[in-house]
């Protein structure tokens, strides 16, 4: 359960248990609405209530502990499909990302996807097994990545806090940015690259 199948399991475990907290809700509040006084409210609804409670609470821990889980296991044993940059191609740039992601899960990164508006040009979060926050750019594109992406890619370091910042492409990568980004904490990694890389993580 990897992708958006993995996300909709998510939904539907988040949707499964904001019905279970609306009823007691619900419940609750017909309870103290009732046409008596506080006291024999509180005195009838409460022992009832606990032992339903505890067991919906209990419940519902469950299904959040399982759900996380399962979603998890099922994303770091998923296997990687080594890509060439054609196929890359071929991929919108959300299957991309998740692509890139699984490559670093299996070279030990932890990941945190986070593209979406307000991203500040950054994809991923990788964290190494020992070091702090990396970030990562993806870059689906038939085209030649050039310089001025890749200072883009490193002010964007900077802000962030980061240590170290990947960018990922499906194309290629021109001189004038590998010559740039030398001596810099980034990774350049071309659609080439990325297929030797999940090749690696494939064996």
């Amino acid at each position: 359960m990897t992708g958006s199948r993995g996300r909709r399991f998510g939904w539907w475990v988040l949707g499964s248990l904001t019905f279970l907290w609306a009823a007691v809700c619900v419940l609750g509040f017909q309870a103290f609405t009732a046409p008596d006084s506080l006291g024999d409210r509180l005195a009838n609804w409460v022992p009832g209530l606990l032992p339903w409670l505890g067991g919906t609470l209990t419940f519902t821990l469950a299904m959040v502990w399982t759900g996380l889980a399962w979603v998890i296991q099922q994303e770091q044993g998923a296997p990687v499909t080594p890509l060439v940059p054609a196929e890359l191609l071929t991929l919108d740039p959300t299957q991309f990302e998740r692509h890139v992601a699984l490559v670093l899960r299996h070279r030990g990164f932890r990941v945190r996807q986070r593209g979406g508006s307000g991203d500040h040009g950054v994809d991923l979060e990788v964290y190494p097994s020992s070091g702090r926050k990396g970030i990562v750019q993806c870059k689906r594109y038939r085209s030649t990545v050039g310089e001025r992406t890749v200072r883009d890619l490193y002010g964007t370091m900077l802000h962030e806090d980061a240590d170290h910042a990947f960018l990922v492409t499906a194309g290629e990568i021109s001189a004038s940015a590998r010559v740039w980004a030398e001596g810099k904490p980034i990774t350049l990694v071309d659609g080439e690259r990325l297929w030797q890389l999940a090749v690696e993580c494939a064996r």
